[in-house]
């Protein structure tokens, strides 16, 4: 089963990134998430929207 949200170690997996760079992007992809109306789960991100932001697919990851 895919997940609906990633939290910091899914991000850090995708963009192979440091834990504090994981949470900044989380914040970033929420706050632009709030901004459009959507409620948000602090610590955790859209697995849809942060694929989609980030030009990556649900194919395109190796996990």
């Amino acid at each position: 089963m895919t997940p609906v949200f990633y939290d910091v170690n899914d991000v850090q997996d995708v963009l192979r990134c440091k834990e504090s760079k994981a949470y900044r992007v989380i914040r970033e992809c929420n706050k632009e998430l709030k901004a459009l109306g959507f409620i948000i789960h602090p610590g955790k991100v859209s697995a849809e929207y942060f694929l989609t932001r980030h030009g990556l697919t649900k194919e395109g990851i190796v996990q």
